[in-house]
């Protein structure tokens, strides 16, 4: 028996070698969330194979969109908020209407490392790609074609990132680099060097003026993407951090790690405003709501929380129903140490261990 990465476990026949059966464990991590541009609905994609829209307000999860068959790593709204974007590890973009769940078109990849991050142009006419191999994809989103495959990075791309006047597109990646690229001819215009820095996280300012990084050395840079030099630290976490993500106005950024530390900071005095703590395992997305007044958060402990930004208080925790949701196994006789906690991971309640949180799902799920 050997455990595989994704929580798969595997029975294997000692005398040929082969793999008599794959057990896969239930696992919903949150990789991404996005805000509707307009609206109080947020997207979220997880490691279940599935993309959900929550409505804010009830803490309702509306709609399941239901077509992927590997772990949904991001999710992106068009700018008028019509459609939802979302990459899977399966190798496709999977493009939905949002007042229906419908999905309106796919784009494939033959043979791909998956797409793990994306972004759409505000024009709405480009979406890239990015895959575990480093390969950005830049696709024409009204025709399908792949304008540009472009190959410059040799490791993991975690970020990608196109400027406010979509001209401009900025990648990160394991390989310690974050570069510049042309959108329209593919041409990388400047490779700048993060040494011992694996790149995850990345975002421009609302203006553009600005390009602002987070990884491995827990440092949130500044840089000037002209002269290629980290113009200031805003701040540090004491792990790896995973998302960043500016306000509306440009005056706050907000950054989550590894640790589930959650920090709001002045962007003009890198002091920090606000240090949110309440998730239990990685942070992986933060995103601001249109108005700038919320902030959510997700990551691995499979809950989406939302934040008065003013206050940094925790209004409110989304989850959906897990297979043991609500079951009292308190005081049942027969389970080991390691079955409990493998039910109560999955839902199972022992001795009133409820979280104080919204359990719901979507009717069509």
């Amino acid at each position: 028996m050997g455990v595989y990465y994704g929580q798969t476990v595997r029975l294997w026949d000692v005398l040929t070698g082969q793999v008599l059966k794959n057990i896969q464990a239930y696992s919903a991590s949150i990789w991404s969330i996005a805000w509707h541009p307009h609206n109080c609905i947020l997207a979220s994609a997880s490691r279940d194979d599935k993309v959900r829209l929550w409505d804010v307000l009830t803490g309702q999860c509306t709609r399941i969109l239901q077509g992927h068959t590997d772990w949904v790593w991001s999710v992106a709204f068009s700018p008028d908020g019509s459609t939802l974007v979302s990459g899977s590890d399966d190798g496709s973009l999977k493009f939905w209407e949002v007042d229906t769940g419908k999905c309106l078109k796919t784009f494939s990849i033959s043979n791909s490392d998956g797409i793990h991050t994306l972004d759409i142009t505000p024009n709405y006419k480009l979406v890239a790609s990015g895959d575990m191999s480093g390969i950005i994809r830049l696709w024409d989103i009204e025709t399908g074609e792949c304008l540009h495959i472009i190959q410059g990075h040799h490791a993991w791309l975690w970020a990608l990132v196109f400027s406010p006047d979509g001209q401009i597109l900025a990648s990160g990646s394991d390989d310690q680099t974050i570069k510049i690229w042309d959108v329209n001819s593919g041409e990388c215009l400047q490779s700048l060097e993060n040494n011992q820095n694996k790149v995850k996280a990345l975002v421009f300012s609302p203006n553009g003026q600005i390009l602002a990084s987070g990884g491995d050395n827990c440092d949130i840079c500044i840089w000037d993407i002209v002269e290629g030099k980290c113009l200031n630290i805003v701040g540090k976490h004491t792990g790896t951090i995973w998302s960043i993500a500016f306000s509306p106005n440009g005056k706050l950024l907000a950054s989550s790690d590894c640790n589930g530390i959650i920090k709001i900071w002045d962007i003009q005095t890198n002091k920090c405003l606000k240090t949110l703590s309440g998730h239990v395992n990685q942070v992986m997305s933060v995103a601001f709501s249109h108005d700038g007044k919320t902030l959510a958060s997700s990551g691995q402990d499979e809950i989406i929380r939302l934040w008065e930004v003013e206050t940094g208080q925790c209004f409110d925790a989304l989850r959906f129903a897990r297979p043991y949701e609500g079951i009292n196994i308190t005081g049942v006789q027969g389970l080991t140490t390691a079955q409990k906690e493998m039910l109560k991971a999955l839902g199972a309640l022992d001795n009133g261990t409820l979280r104080k949180i919204q359990l719901t799902d979507s009717p069509n799920s």
